[in-house]
């Protein structure tokens, strides 16, 4: 699995970086979200895991330009926000999930899974 990992916080992408090499997987790490819609022009993921607080373009504005230009990508949110009011936009926004932080091992894993089998 090829996954686009768009997260600002360095100390986030290290952690959540390991995490997606210790299954074997592939990163491409963005630090915004203007890095984060050029990789998605220059190479095709199987899942983006998207901060939604990036700086320059917010996890929204990602989301909405994937499905605009009719990507075939699963997104999951990644962050600290997880009420059911954050959940209904996240899937209104088009992503299939969400990862709350702080990022527990087994959820992570878990929620993956769902959305990629």
């Amino acid at each position: 699995m090829h996954i686009l990992l768009a997260e600002d916080e360095a100390i986030n992408r290290l952690y959540i970086r390991n995490l997606i090499r210790k299954k074997g997987w592939s990163v491409h790490e963005a630090a915004d979200g203007e890095q984060a819609l050029k990789a998605l022009e220059n190479e095709r993921f199987d899942l983006i895991l998207l901060d939604l607080g990036l700086p320059k373009k917010d996890g929204y504005e990602i989301a909405k330009s994937v499905q605009e230009h009719g990507l075939d990508v699963k997104i999951l949110a990644v962050t600290g926000y997880d009420y059911p009011e954050d959940r209904k936009k996240i899937r209104e926004a088009g992503m299939h999930g969400l990862i709350p932080k702080p990022i527990q091992e087994h959820f992570f894993y878990e929620e993956i899974q769902r959305v990629c089998p």
